[in-house]
């Protein structure tokens, strides 16, 4: 990876951060700021979807009752 691709990525990322997270609440202590990266990060990895994947999530919830598909970023044919 290029550097110029490393930044892209970057700042992809802090800004998605910035817009679905700490747009809407203001961390008081760096603990509070370590606790809502956290459960964003997880909220970012397992539920929200994630398009260049296709229609699926990368980690679906292990609460899942379904049987997964045997490709979870691909539709069926």
């Amino acid at each position: 990876m290029r550097t110029p691709q490393a930044n892209a990525i970057c700042e992809r990322v802090l800004g998605t951060l910035r817009r679905e997270r700490l747009d809407f609440v203001i961390p008081i202590t760096e603990h509070h700021l370590q606790r809502l990266l956290q459960e964003w990060v997880e909220h970012y990895t397992t539920g929200r979807p994630h398009m260049p994947l296709g229609p699926g999530n990368p980690q679906p919830p292990s609460s899942l009752l379904a049987s997964l598909p045997e490709h979870r970023h691909r539709l069926p044919k």
